[in-house]
C-alpha cells in the first residue's frame, strides 16, 4: 500500500536508523526494513522538489522525555492505567515517536537555533511534570510543566502549549494534539476527575 493509503487509513509511517515502521490504529506494527523483510521490490522516496513543494518540510526539534522506570513511572505509566477507559471512547494508537514535547516547529531553517540545539540539548533526556491527560477527538496528550530552564527551548507558544502526545486518532496527526491542547486548557465548562 502506499503512504497515502496507510495514512487515510490511521496507520502512521516512521522512518528511522532501524528501518521503516508501519503501526495500524490498533496498535499493531509492521517492521519494513530490508532485514525483516526477504523482497527486493522496496524503493527509497527522495524529497518532492516540484514548485508546489515548497514550505513542506520542516525541523522538529524535541525535548525528549526520560523513559519510565522502576524509580519514575512517568506520564505513559499513567495513561497506561487509563488506556481501557479511553479506548472505549476512541480508536487511539500510540504515537509513533518516542515521547517528547515539540520545542519549536522550525519551517524558516532557523540556524541559531538549530546550532543552540545540537550544542547544548542534542541527546540529552528531559525530566518533567504534568498537570493532567487530555483526551480529545484528535487523540490522548498531557500538559506539561516546563522548567524556566525548559521553557526557554519552547517557541510554539502562539499554536500550542507544552504537552507529550500519548496515543493519536486514525483521523487526525500527532501534530493537531498541541492546538487541541490549547483550546481544551482554554476551556472553563470542564471539572478535574
Amino acid at each position: 500500500m502506499g503512504r497515502n493509503l496507510l495514512v487515510r487509513c490511521g496507520a502512521s509511517v516512521l522512518c528511522g536508523p532501524d528501518g521503516l515502521v508501519v503501526t495500524f490504529p490498533n496498535g499493531y506494527s509492521v517492521n519494513c526494513s530490508m532485514t525483516m523483510i526477504q523482497s527486493g521490490s522496496q524503493m527509497m522516496l527522495s524529497a518532492d522538489t516540484s514548485p508546489t513543494a515548497e514550505g513542506q518540510w520542516a525541523d522538529i526539534y524535541w525535548g525528549l522525555l526520560e523513559p519510565a522506570n522502576r524509580q519514575n513511572n512517568g506520564i505513559q505509566s499513567l495513561c497506561n492505567q487509563w488506556r481501557p477507559w479511553v479506548q472505549m471512547l476512541h480508536p487511539y494508537a500510540p504515537p509513533a515517536d518516542p515521547l517528547h514535547v515539540t520545542l519549536p516547529y522550525d519551517r524558516d531553517d532557523n540556524e541559531i537555533y538549530q546550532q543552540a540545539f545540537y550544542q547544548h540539548l542534542e541527546g540529552t533526556q528531559w525530566d518533567i511534570s504534568s498537570s493532567c491527560i487530555l483526551l480529545g477527538k484528535g487523540g490522548v496528550a498531557g500538559v506539561v510543566e516546563l522548567t524556566a530552564e525548559q521553557l526557554e527551548w519552547y517557541e510554539m507558544s502562539e499554536e500550542a502549549i507544552p504537552h507529550v502526545t500519548l496515543a493519536v486518532h486514525a483521523k487526525h496527526q500527532a501534530k493537531n494534539l498541541g492546538p487541541m491542547s490549547k483550546h481544551l486548557m482554554a476551556l472553563t465548562d470542564w471539572v478535574w476527575t
